[in-house]
């Protein structure tokens, strides 16, 4: 991937906003969030129709338990984070189960859970908002649901709660590498810090005796023209959780595993990934991490994504591809770079919003102070 990245060319970044503007342009993403609030909830959505009001029920909840963990985090960051998210982040978890998401009646504030099969990239945003202090029911909730992966077998349930996910798998085997293992060692870890000894034993377990250690060394691959680009993500969340509530040599080595999974892609400036790992060791130089931010603040950013559906990595030649050019998504880091159409506009700005606060947190928090 080195060696390919050298045939890219780079595009000169620079922003002439000043300090004010970048504040507008923040404020700007910041008060589009498609956030669902009512008297109980603070919900951040996915997928609602640009033009439509968010109601609680009209969003896509196939993912809503990473993208919502995400913002909790950001909450934290940002010294924001309230009851009501948490609360959010609670309704997550039912019966020792994580689930992907959930849709609200506007006028029966019912909840309806997916009970689809849920995946490690969610589980990976749930523990990622753990990293804070959260309330003892959630602590209990999410020892509950980990403790419950570790007696299935190393499996969440499938939907009938009788036999196996067939998308969160993690038992000992040549197919539990890289970012599998960085998945179930993250939230076994976290449940660990919160007193679980069923959590500490099965991590060391799986650290030493199957060494899930050495399988996340190397934990994503790549195909020239089809990468997946969002297990990159997934993989540095992970090793970030690992990396913070790790101390000594286990703490260096979770953060060379980030390293490496940010050098992949180093040239898209992407303030997020950077941002993380600056939280965890700050390695960047300045010029680097100025480049990340000129790069966010080029242009006043779209507050929608472009489309919501998954195209073959097409090679621009040129990078990193103009913010506005490419498609948002659900989560504008974990997307790779390429131009896309106008259609299909969905409310977004959770990614934009992410790498501006972990790039210059000080800035950021400046920027909502009233």
């Amino acid at each position: 991937m080195h060696l390919y990245m050298l045939k890219w060319k780079k595009r000169s970044i620079s922003s002439s906003m000043t300090k004010e503007e970048r504040k507008q342009a923040f404020l700007k993403v910041y008060n589009s969030l498609p956030i669902f609030e009512n008297d109980e909830l603070k919900l951040y959505v996915n997928r609602v129709p640009n033009d439509a009001q968010i109601t609680g029920d009209n969003h896509n909840d196939d993912h809503q338990a990473a993208r919502h963990g995400t913002y909790a985090f950001l909450l934290s960051r940002l010294y924001l984070r309230d009851i009501k998210a948490d609360t959010a982040l609670r309704r997550h978890f039912f019966q020792m189960q994580a689930y992907r998401g959930f849709k609200v009646d506007p006028t029966t504030t019912i909840k309806t859970y997916n009970p689809y099969n849920v995946s490690g990239d969610q589980l990976i945003g749930l523990t990622l908002a753990m990293l804070d202090d959260v309330s003892e029911k959630l602590r209990i909730d999410f020892i509950n649901t980990v403790e419950q992966i570790v007696d299935n077998d190393w499996a969440s349930k499938s939907v009938d709660q009788l036999t196996k996910s067939h998308v969160a798998m993690w038992q000992p085997g040549l197919e539990t590498v890289g970012a599998q293992a960085l998945t179930i060692l993250s939230i076994l870890k976290m449940a660990s810090k919160f007193g679980s000894a069923k959590a500490k034993k099965a991590y060391n377990k799986l650290l030493y005796m199957y060494g899930y250690g050495l399988l996340s060394l190397i934990p994503t691959t790549f195909s020239i023209k089809n990468r997946n680009y969002s297990n990159d993500h997934n993989c540095i969340i992970s090793a970030y959780i690992l990396a913070k509530l790790s101390t000594g040599m286990s703490k260096l080595y979770w953060t060379m595993i980030m390293l490496y999974c940010w050098s992949l892609s180093y040239k898209w400036l992407n303030g997020y990934f950077t941002g993380i790992i600056m939280d965890v060791c700050p390695i960047f130089t300045k010029k680097y991490v100025q480049k990340c931010k000129d790069y966010l603040y080029e242009e006043v950013p779209n507050t929608y994504a472009k489309s919501i559906y998954w195209n073959p990595w097409i090679d621009q030649g040129v990078y990193p591809i103009k913010f506005n050019d490419m498609n948002q998504g659900e989560f504008w880091p974990d997307e790779v770079h390429q131009a896309r159409g106008n259609d299909q506009l969905t409310k977004s700005g959770l990614g934009w919003l992410a790498a501006a606060i972990m790039i210059d947190q000080e800035e950021a928090k400046e920027f909502l102070e009233k």
